[in-house]
């Protein structure tokens, strides 16, 4: 969009391909009931309806904030948002999209598997797999074969690559954090505690919490 002299705003005949990023300058106007962003390039806006905005995190985990030892690092997950941040401490480092569960936010007194919802909560990485077997969240009689760079969080949930879809920020999976094969690769190889060369997996419950990295969901 463009804005015109007189803070209205009319579409241009530019598009950005799906799937391409673009730096916002954080500058922003309400027309209405619409938000518009200013990108880097200063005569070009989108509405909000339009993108997916990867923010920066207000505060620090307590559970981060406390470390007094190990790496702080984290993963700050935004379900509704479809995005996935990481973090050293209060500093992003990666950020890319997600398909979290079709279900977004879990029902209060509902099973979040029942609604193929993610879990909300601050959680610790369990277990790194290189690969895995799934079951599909929507098909029973369907096995996910080889399912790339599992990390487990919370019972059977995870955050790992999917090669079967590409719809990134989207809500698309049974629950789990599904993240493109490029990016759960670089994630895995990121997050604590490493999987050790030659070994195919790992689990930490005998691990200090220092050791793991946190993994936050939420709306």
């Amino acid at each position: 969009y463009l804005r015109r002299a007189d803070g209205s705003f009319v579409a241009s005949k530019q598009q950005w391909e799906r799937l391409s990023w673009v730096r916002l300058s954080g500058k922003q106007q309400l027309v209405g009931t619409t938000r518009y962003h200013q990108t880097s390039e200063k005569d070009r806006w989108c509405r909000d309806q339009d993108v997916t905005i990867a923010a920066r995190a207000k505060a620090l985990p307590l559970a981060i904030s406390k470390r007094d030892s190990g790496r702080r690092s984290w993963l700050d997950i935004s379900i509704m948002g479809g995005t996935l941040v990481a973090y050293e401490h209060d500093t992003p480092v990666y950020a890319t999209l997600i398909s979290p569960g079709r279900g977004g936010i879990p029902l209060r007194g509902v099973p979040p598997l029942d609604t193929a919802s993610t879990p909300t909560g601050t959680f610790a990485v369990l277990g790194k797999f290189l690969t895995a077997t799934m079951v599909s969240g929507s098909i029973s009689s369907l096995i996910h074969a080889e399912v790339q760079y599992t990390q487990n969080f919370s019972g059977p949930y995870a955050v790992h690559g999917a090669y079967w879809h590409d719809r990134w920020g989207e809500r698309k999976s049974g629950g789990c954090v599904n993240l493109s094969p490029i990016d759960a690769r670089r994630i895995y190889a990121w997050t604590d505690p490493p999987t050790p060369v030659g070994w195919h997996g790992l689990r930490t419950i005998e691990m200090k919490k220092s050791e793991k990295t946190l993994v936050v969901l939420h709306r």
